[in-house]
């Protein structure tokens, strides 16, 4: 069995059997994906989400489970880390919605893995937003995030978040203009808390 809390349990001390007064509490309870990525060589990533437990997603390399350790994270974004930046630490809330492991064609039909995921609710921000997270293992992951604009009259009030998404391959071609597939993601749709999509 494999398990993986986080830096989400800093202050828990699992040792220290007299002092458990404490209530039950959400830690890791999100959704969890599973992919083949290619960073280097083929292996086998899981995405997860803690939920409602914290405001965090991180990756491991599940490709031996026999051989399961620390040495295992490929890369974990959360709201306190301020090495991530402004806009991670921003716009990243409970992420509920199930992120989704895909190829991409880059510059130069140059293809690469990504992590796409709502950033979720609660967030710092108040606002919708997509991240997208090479999947590629490092200490620093190099995270995209794409803030929801809203913009037009009587717009809903209150704050805001995406949750779950759906990303499709609709384009190819030359520079992903001819309705086609090839293989590749290049569209994501998403729905917020106010109902736009």
């Amino acid at each position: 069995a494999l398990g993986h809390m986080g830096n989400l349990l800093v202050p828990y001390d699992a040792t220290a059997e007299k002092d458990v007064s404490f209530e039950h509490r959400y830690y890791v309870d999100g959704p969890v994906v599973v992919g083949d990525v290619h960073d280097k060589s083929w292996k086998t990533a899981l995405v997860g989400t803690a939920g409602a437990g914290g405001r965090s997603v991180f990756a491991l390399d599940v490709s031996d489970p026999t051989k399961f350790g620390a040495s295992n994270r490929m890369w974990e974004l959360n709201d306190f880390n301020t090495g991530l930046g402004e806009d991670v630490l921003n716009n990243l809330g409970h992420v509920l919605g199930k992120p989704v492991i895909v190829p991409v064609k880059g510059d130069g039909d140059a293809v690469s893995f990504k992590a796409i995921f709502g950033n979720g609710v609660e967030s710092k921000s108040g606002k919708a937003a997509l991240f997208v997270v090479d999947m590629v293992a490092g200490t620093k992951p190099k995270v995209k995030v794409y803030v929801a604009q809203e913009t037009g009259d009587k717009l809903p009030a209150g704050r805001n978040g995406l949750t779950n998404i759906v990303v499709v391959d609709r384009w190819s071609g030359d520079g992903q203009k001819q309705r086609g597939r090839d293989g590749f993601a290049d569209t994501v749709y998403g729905a917020d808390q106010k109902g736009a999509i």
